[in-house]
């Protein structure tokens, strides 16, 4: 037997909206689309944007924390100078923050699609899609496994450690 012909959606797309506000929000990167591609963040990393009523930005950059300013004026998005923290990482991981901040520092516009919030930078060329903190991931974009456990004073108690660098002001000691 045949199979069923499969029929177009006769919904609309769902069209940007120009946002108002992001005070108060927080999302998490569902896709990056550059290059006529659409990517997820690497398996077992997640990406965070936390948006605050004075003006500042802060997040997860899948490994590393950051903060910084940020101004919307109508639809226009700038991400001022971002602060990070310095964690290492692996390699692709590493890859994978620096450019995700390093994009997120040009200016773009800032839209809702559907539940979504989709800024698009580097002059249209780069777009990112966040879902709301929270919820599933997007179609498509793998989910990020469960977080180890925090070591807890059970775990660390009886255990010996050695310093072996110290990285501070640029300079590794």
């Amino acid at each position: 037997t045949a199979a069923p012909a499969v029929q177009p959606s006769t919904q609309p797309a769902v069209q940007p909206v120009p946002v108002t506000s992001l005070a108060n929000t927080s999302w998490k990167l569902a896709t990056v689309e550059a290059l006529g591609a659409s990517n997820a963040p690497l398996a077992g990393t997640e990406i965070t944007l936390d948006f605050s009523a004075d003006g500042q930005v802060s997040g997860s950059a899948g490994c590393n924390r950051y903060n910084g300013p940020y101004k919307l004026e109508g639809d226009k998005i700038t991400i001022g100078m971002l602060a990070t923290t310095m964690m290492m990482c692996a390699h692709d991981v590493m890859a994978q923050e620096q450019g995700y901040l390093k994009l997120l520092q040009t200016p773009g516009t800032a839209a809702k699609q559907g539940d979504n919030l989709v800024l698009t930078l580097d002059d249209g060329r780069t777009v990112f899609t966040y879902t709301p903190a929270g919820a599933a991931p997007a179609a498509g974009a793998p989910a990020a496994p469960a977080a180890p456990a925090a070591p807890t004073a059970s775990t660390l108690s009886n255990t010996n450690w050695k310093l072996v660098s110290v990285d501070a002001f640029g300079a590794s000691t």
